[in-house]
């Protein structure tokens, strides 16, 4: 059977593939770009060289034209001749040979191997005067900007080579890492949505079987299904939610919040949660320019993360601060804060910490993904850390 190759070093090729020809097609048009620069430059030349010569065999004749009182460039050749015999009257390079005329076009013309050590590489141009040809020529090979030009030329595709290796192996590394996060994404959802499926089964076919008849096993049976039925439930409005936020789906309303009240607001809020006390300064002062529900929603998905974590009574203290372009809150709570290998992936999608494998805790381990997804939506930026006197911090930063 033939083996098929695994998404992350397919979708490697891919991207490594469309690297490969848009940098071959940027050095292509790099190219020629430089090129077309360098033939426009030793066009100019040749033209303006042309019409100092021409000039010259006008006023005293092809035998008395002087390379060095014409002051042309040192890369430039020129030869005059009689266009029948091809006689030659004046030439500052005699190793120049009589090349086909050109009728006052600019021209390439390339014959390899006709020197000893060189090809005769030229770009040239011929006019005539009377019975005279006038030819000037630019060596392509012993011109400083054209072998300038070759040597990039030369020099890039030996670059990109391990540029395109690293490529592929940094896209490797990418997709592998996202292949990993959507398949342990999959998996997770699949075993969180597994669990109430099993348990709503479960008890389907044990009220099927016999226990519709008992009242007590009826009563229990109901309560579980329903309790499974809203867990799933949760998960799902959950899951659209992140998808909505992550998508741009949500309509933001920014406007000038007080702190003062928000922080109050939220206090009252959970003034009936015997097992929270709410702590903050009464004289904190400020504002901040947000969508205020959304942010009410990061501190209730931040204080029930705490709630599930500290032993009563809970204790959150709420701060706030100001910086240049930004705003920061921080919550702070009175438990055990964060163990070295759950710090790194508290805002994991379906992540519990010390409760990954148990769900008695409740909820499913979505809630500081939420926030994350909650934080980005409005310019803002979600972090957690340790207190160096113990308890868990979590911080929210947002642009002004």
């Amino acid at each position: 059977m033939k083996q098929q190759s695994s998404v992350p070093i397919k979708l490697s090729v891919r991207i490594t593939i469309a690297f490969s020809l848009s940098l071959a097609l940027l050095l292509v048009i790099f190219t020629m770009i430089i090129l077309q620069m360098v033939r426009s430059e030793k066009k100019q030349d040749i033209e303006s060289s042309s019409e100092k010569i021409i000039q010259w065999v006008k006023s005293d004749g092809p035998e008395q034209v002087n390379p060095g009182y014409l002051q042309l460039p040192y890369y430039l050749s020129f030869i005059v001749y009689q266009s029948e015999t091809e006689n030659v009257y004046s030439t500052n390079d005699r190793f120049q040979p009589i090349l086909p005329e050109t009728d006052g076009k600019t021209k390439h013309y390339l014959e390899r191997d006709y020197f000893i050590d060189a090809n005769l590489d030229v770009f040239y141009q011929t006019v005539r005067v009377d019975d005279y040809v006038i030819q000037c020529s630019i060596d392509m090979e012993n011109d400083s900007s054209s072998r300038l030009l070759w040597s990039m030329a030369k020099t890039l595709p030996l670059i990109l080579i391990p540029v395109l290796v690293l490529s592929f192996f940094l896209a490797l590394k990418m997709t592998n890492r996202e292949f990993n996060r959507e398949h342990d994404f999959t998996a997770n959802v699949s075993h969180e949505l597994q669990t109430p499926v099993n348990a709503i089964m479960g008890h389907a076919k044990l009220l099927n079987r016999w226990g519709k008849d008992d009242p007590v096993q009826l009563e229990k049976s109901l309560n579980v299904i329903t309790k499974e039925a809203v867990s799933m439930k949760a998960i799902i409005t959950n899951l659209l939610q992140m998808s909505k936020h992550e998508k741009g789906m949500i309509q933001i309303q920014k406007e000038v919040l007080d702190v003062k009240t928000f922080f109050n607001r939220l206090k009252e809020e959970y003034s009936v949660n015997k097992d929270l006390e709410i702590q903050f300064d009464p004289e904190v002062q400020g504002s901040v320019f947000t969508d205020s529900e959304l942010l009410h929603e990061l501190f209730t998905i931040s204080i029930s993360n705490s709630l599930k974590f500290c032993q009563p009574p809970c204790q959150i203290k709420f701060s706030f601060s100001r910086s240049p372009g930004m705003v920061t809150f921080q919550l702070k709570d009175n438990g055990k804060g964060f163990s070295k290998e759950i710090l790194p992936h508290v805002f994991d999608r379906f992540y519990r910490g010390d409760a990954s494998h148990s769900r008695s805790k409740g909820g499913a381990g979505l809630g500081l993904s939420i926030a994350q997804s909650i934080a980005a939506s409005v310019n803002a930026h979600i972090s957690a850390r340790n207190a160096p006197e113990g308890g868990a911090i979590i911080q929210i930063d947002i642009k002004q």
